[in-house]
């Protein structure tokens, strides 16, 4: 979030109520971890179909650099982008 990048996480959060508009705009726009890694395991699902190479499990792991304690929403996107061939 803004706070990391500007190292005031802190004072961001203590003064959110000053900026609502700001903050309510972050809110929408912001995805979770999971969202995140669905929309990784699609995107590189793509890029190995439009390079031509098999669309395996193990592969778009490695691609889309993901960890092993991935929730099941992300392992059943994978699974689905391998039906999709």
């Amino acid at each position: 979030m803004i706070g990391k990048r500007i190292s005031e996480l802190g004072i961001v959060q203590k003064h959110s109520q000053k900026v609502p508009l700001t903050t309510a705009f972050i809110q929408q726009v912001v995805e979770t971890l999971e969202e995140f890694q669905i929309r990784r395991v699609k995107y590189v699902a793509e890029e190995l179909r439009r390079d031509k190479e098999l669309v395996l499990q193990w592969r778009i792991i490695r691609k889309a650099g993901l960890r092993p304690s991935f929730s099941e929403a992300v392992a059943q996107e994978i699974r689905l982008e391998c039906i999709n061939i």
